[in-house]
């Protein structure tokens, strides 16, 4: 598992209201970390592929793989494979739209959602681990601050200037998810 940063002190004294503090972003990098540490033991799906389940659930079991990309501002490639690997699974199936007979729509099946279910679980775990010291204004303050966060990620990318760090956006989603 990795180190809890060392500047806890930093989290615990700052003020909740202020977000994005280098020291609520700190424990987010860490949190993150932690997420991947658990989803990669546990789990048999990638942070990745469960954020694509996730997609899929809340547009009603279905969604293009271009509307995926668009979603988690990844690249239709990344999608499409994973979407392949995640078929393989027996998580989805997917087929050739109906609107215009070029782009692919993905389905998620009954054991998709169902390791969707298990993977929550895994995730709240690993979260309530980690946040577990901090106080109820700590974590609302850690939240306020991931939502901005994955805010000006997503202002970033909408200007043209994405930076890799969809996975660390990721994070966050599954963070905020698991309260």
């Amino acid at each position: 598992m990795p180190r809890r940063p060392t500047h806890q002190s930093d989290v615990s004294e700052r003020d909740p209201s202020r977000p994005c503090s280098a020291a609520i972003l700190v424990y987010l990098a860490f949190t993150v970390k932690v997420l991947n540490a658990s989803m990669s033991k546990r789990s048999s799906i990638s942070t990745t592929q469960y954020i694509m389940l996730i997609s899929l659930i809340r547009g009603g079991d279905h969604l293009r793989v271009k509307e995926v990309a668009d979603i988690l501002s990844i690249n239709h490639s990344t999608v499409s494979v994973q979407a392949a690997k995640l078929k393989e699974a027996g998580y989805l199936s997917y087929k050739t739209s109906e609107d215009d007979n070029r782009g692919m729509e993905l389905h998620i099946t009954k054991a998709g959602k169902e390791i969707v279910d298990r993977t929550d679980k895994i995730v709240a775990e690993a979260i309530n681990t980690v946040w577990q010291p901090l106080s109820s204004a700590q974590r609302r303050g850690m939240l306020k601050s991931a939502l901005s966060a994955v805010g000006k990620n997503r202002r970033r990318q909408e200007n043209g200037m994405h930076r890799a760090d969809t996975a660390y956006a990721e994070g966050i989603l599954m963070s905020i998810r698991a309260f």
